[in-house]
C-alpha cells in the first residue's frame, strides 16, 4: 500500500522539470518579443536563475529514490536515479553556458538576439526527454528537438560564413545519422510488435529465452540507433562534423555542444545497452572496445598537428569520448559510475575552458592559434593560471580532477580483465597530454609576440575560477561526488 502511494505521488510529479522549463520558454520568449531593446544579457540571466525551479523539483523526485522507487508513466516516460542525475548536470551545462551568454560584453551586436536563450532552453528541454524517454519513438522526438536547437545555434552567426557552413554541416550530417536512427527503430519495431524499452527488456532479457535464436535483423537495427549515438557523442568514424562545427560556432554555443549533448547521449546510452538490452553485451561489447581505441587514437593525434585553439578542443573533445566509451566495456555498476564521474568532470573542464577562451576573443581581435596565447601568464598571471590548471586536469596530471576521472576508467575495465586494453589507453593517453602541456609551454615560455592584454568581464572570470578551483580541489571533495555516484547506480536495473 505504501509502496503503490509513493508511486502515486511519483507519477504525479514526473514531467514537472519539463513543465517548469516550457512555462521558462514561453516567458522568455514573451519578454523577448514585447521588450522594445536587444536583452540577451537579461534573458541570459534571468533564464540561467529560473533553471533552479526544474533543478528543485529534481531534488524532490530524487528524495523518493532513496526509498528506491522508480516509475514508469503510461510505458512512455521512465523515471529513476539515473534520470534523475544526468538532467540535474544537463541543466547545470545550460546554467554555466546562459551564465556565460550573459556575460558577454557585445551582446548588442547582431548575432546575440533575444532568441538565443529561448534555443537553449529548448535543447535542454529534447535532453530532459532523452533521458526518460522509454520508447523508440519518444527518444527520437527527444533526440531532433535537440538537435533542431543546435543547427540554430551553430549558423547564429548570420554574417558570418563559417558560422553558416558549421550549421549546414551539421545539419546534413545529423540527417544522416536521423536517418540510420529511424531505420535501426523500424526494424526493431518490424521484428518486435513494439517500440518500448520495457517490452524489449522482458521480451530478451527473459532468462529463459535463448538470445542466439534472436533474430540478426534485431541487433543490425540496435546497431543503427548506436551508431546514432556515437554520431551525437563525436565517436569515431561519426566525429567528421565535430572540428567545423566547433570552429564555425560561437565560441558559447561550442561550449554547449561540447557538454549538455553529450551527457544526455551518454544516459540513452547506458539506459539502452547497460540496462535494457544486458544481455547483448558479449555482442556490443567489440564494437564499444573498437570505436573507444580508434576514438581516443584519432582523437590524440589529431589534435597534435593542430594550431586552432577551438579544432584542438574538438580534436581533444573526441578523444575524451573514447575513454568515456570505455566506461562501457564493463557492463556493471562501477562501470557506470565511472561514466558519470567522467562526463561531469569532463563537463566541468571543457566549460571551464571555453569560459576563458571567450575571455580571451573579447578582447582580442583575431584570437584562433594556440600560439596568440604566447606571454599571457605575463600580461595576466591569473587567467593563464585558470588555463594551465584546466589544461594539466584534462591531460591527466595528478592530484586534478582529470586524473581521478582516467583513473576510474582505468580501474574499470582493469577489474574487467582487459589488462591490454588498459595498457594501450595509458599509451594513447602519453600521448594526448603533449598537446595539452604544449598550451601551458607556450603562455609561460614562448616569446610574446603581440602583448596580450585581457580584461575579463567578471561573469566569466567567476566561472572560469569556479571550474579551476573544483578541478583544484576536488581530491578535496570526492565523498561528495561519491554520493552522487552511489546514488545514481544504487539501485539494481
Amino acid at each position: 500500500m505504501q509502496s503503490e502511494l509513493m508511486r502515486n505521488i511519483l507519477s504525479n510529479k514526473i514531467l514537472f522539470p519539463e513543465i517548469s522549463i516550457l512555462f521558462i520558454i514561453i516567458t522568455t520568449l514573451l519578454i523577448g518579443v514585447f521588450s522594445k531593446k536587444n536583452r540577451v544579457s537579461f534573458l541570459s540571466y534571468l533564464s540561467a536563475g529560473l533553471l533552479i525551479i526544474p533543478l528543485i523539483f529534481l531534488y524532490d523526485l530524487g528524495s523518493f529514490h532513496y526509498l528506491h522507487y522508480s516509475i514508469n508513466l503510461n510505458d512512455i516516460y521512465y523515471i529513476d536515479s539515473v534520470t534523475i542525475v544526468f538532467k540535474a548536470l544537463c541543466i547545470f551545462a545550460t546554467i554555466i553556458t546562459l551564465l556565460m551568454l550573459g556575460s558577454v560584453k557585445n551582446t548588442s551586436n547582431s548575432e546575440y538576439q533575444f532568441e538565443l536563450p529561448t534555443l537553449l532552453l529548448s535543447s535542454l528541454l529534447g535532453m530532459l526527454v532523452m533521458a526518460s524517454c522509454n520508447n523508440l519513438l519518444v527518444m527520437y522526438m527527444g533526440i531532433e528537438l535537440q538537435t533542431l536547437c543546435l543547427y540554430i545555434l551553430a549558423a547564429s552567426r548570420r554574417d558570418n560564413t563559417r558560422s553558416t557552413e558549421a550549421g549546414l554541416k551539421y545539419f546534413i550530417l545529423s540527417v544522416l545519422a536521423s536517418g540510420l536512427l529511424l531505420y535501426g527503430i523500424s526494424l526493431v519495431y518490424t521484428f518486435t510488435g513494439t517500440i518500448s524499452f520495457s517490452a524489449l527488456s522482458s521480451l530478451y532479457n527473459n532468462e529463459f529465452i535463448d538470445i542466439h535464436n534472436v533474430p540478426i535483423a534485431i541487433l543490425i537495427g540496435l546497431i543503427l540507433i548506436l551508431v546514432a549515438f556515437f554520431f551525437k557523442i563525436s565517436a569515431v568514424p561519426f566525429h567528421m562534423w565535430t572540428p567545423d562545427v566547433y570552429e564555425g560556432s560561437p565560441t558559447i554555443f561550442t561550449a554547449f555542444f561540447s557538454s549538455a549533448p553529450k551527457i544526455a547521449a551518454l544516459c540513452l546510452i547506458i539506459r539502452m545497452f547497460d540496462f535494457i538490452f544486458s544481455r547483448w553485451h558479449e555482442y556490443m561489447n567489440q564494437i564499444f572496445i573498437f570505436v573507444a581505441v580508434i576514438t581516443m587514437l584519432i582523437g590524440a593525434l589529431a589534435a597534435v598537428k593542430q594550431n586552432k585553439i577551438k579544432r584542438l578542443l574538438a580534436y581533444s573533445s573526441i578523444g575524451h569520448m573514447g575513454f568515456v566509451l570505455l566506461g562501457f566495456v564493463a557492463n556493471n555498476t562501477l562501470g557506470n559510475q565511472s561514466i558519470l564521474l567522467y562526463i561531469m568532470i569532463y563537463a566541468i573542464m571543457t566549460l571551464g575552458t571555453f569560459a576563458c577562451i571567450i575571455m580571451i576573443e573579447e578582447n582580442t581581435a583575431h584570437f584562433e592559434n594556440i600560439h596568440d596565447l604566447a606571454g599571457l601568464s605575463k600580461s595576466n598571471p591569473y587567467l593563464a593560471a585558470i588555463i594551465a590548471i584546466l589544461m594539466f586536469s584534462m591531460a591527466g596530471i595528478p592530484p586534478l580532477a582529470g586524473f581521478f576521472a582516467k583513473f576510474a576508467i582505468l580501474k574499470t575495465i582493469i577489474n574487467s580483465g582487459y589488462v591490454m586494453l588498459a595498457t594501450i589507453t595509458v599509451v594513447i593517453s602519453v600521448v594526448s597530454a603533449y598537446y595539452y602541456l604544449n598550451i601551458v609551454k607556450i603562455m609561460y615560455f614562448d616569446q610574446d609576440n603581440q602583448n596580450l592584454v585581457v580584461q575579463p568581464s567578471l561573469g566569466l572570470s567567476a566561472i572560469a575560477s569556479l571550474m579551476a578551483a573544483i578541478n583544484l580541489l576536488f581530491i578535496l571533495m570526492q565523498n561528495s561526488f561519491g554520493k552522487i555516484l552511489n546514488f545514481a547506480f544504487y539501485e539494481i536495473h
